[in-house]
């Protein structure tokens, strides 16, 4: 009995894995500012990250 309930799991399990996930409308947006040497993330428009990096130019 108990070796049922662990192969139903397994094939739940499996079958679970089969189900197409549903894409997603975000729009994600990388820019990076040269002159203040930061980048931002943008998502759907709005500032989600920034950080400073380094371009190989003074500043």
């Amino acid at each position: 009995m108990r070796t049922i309930i662990t192969i139903s799991g397994l094939l739940f399990i499996c079958l679970l894995l089969m189900v197409p996930a549903k894409a997603s409308s975000t729009k994600v947006l990388a820019k990076i500012d040269i002159s203040e040497q930061r980048m931002r993330i943008f998502v759907d428009g709005k500032v989600q990250h920034s950080w400073p990096v380094s371009t190989a130019r003074r500043g």
